[in-house]
């Protein structure tokens, strides 16, 4: 359904990835900008250690799958900080650099 981020217009549905190797997966709430930009907001974990905190920053650029930004917990600091990077991204304000078959974004 149509929604927002921090005021960033995008479609919201509820995630849930069930990992078949028995380490829980992660459940949340998916905010998708575009084809090749989503957010993953909720809480990950295992059968053996709980959930936590999750929040994951997803871009599909060049065929590959970029996490444009380490983001650590869902608390208001990493959702801002989340927040930057995607509007650099659908600002095209990024950089991408590859080093060691590794993709890595910085904002200009």
């Amino acid at each position: 359904m149509k929604g927002n981020f921090e005021g960033i217009p995008c479609e919201v549905s509820d995630y849930n990835s069930n990992n078949s190797w028995g380490f829980g997966g992660s459940r949340g709430k998916k905010y998708k900008f575009n084809d090749n930009l989503w957010l993953i907001v909720g809480k990950a974990g295992t059968r053996h250690h709980g959930e936590f905190p999750h929040t994951t920053l997803t871009w599909e650029t060049h065929e590959r799958y970029v996490r444009p930004v380490d983001l650590s917990g869902n608390s208001t600091k990493e959702l801002q900080r989340a927040k930057v990077w995607i509007e650099a991204i659908l600002n095209n304000n990024v950089e991408l650099e590859e080093v060691d078959h590794i993709l890595t974004a910085k904002i200009k």
